[in-house]
């Protein structure tokens, strides 16, 4: 199961994975939905930034296996 900051994990079943952004300050979720293939366990994958449309603030993207 990977876990993420800046992000909220909607769906991970080993291969493939789903989440939403989330603003780390305000705790406001994006509601478009990103996929990719799931992380192996112990490993990091950053996938960018996320700029909140509710409070401006940015968050750093990492999704970790």
């Amino acid at each position: 199961m990977a876990g993420a900051t800046g992000a909220v994990i909607v769906f991970d079943d080993g291969k493939s994975l789903k989440w939403r952004d989330k603003c780390e300050a305000c705790g406001n979720v994006n509601s478009t939905v990103h996929v990719s293939s799931s992380p192996s366990p112990g490993s990091q994958v950053h996938h960018g930034m996320y700029r909140c449309e509710r409070c401006g603030h940015s968050s750093q993207i990492t999704i970790y296996g």
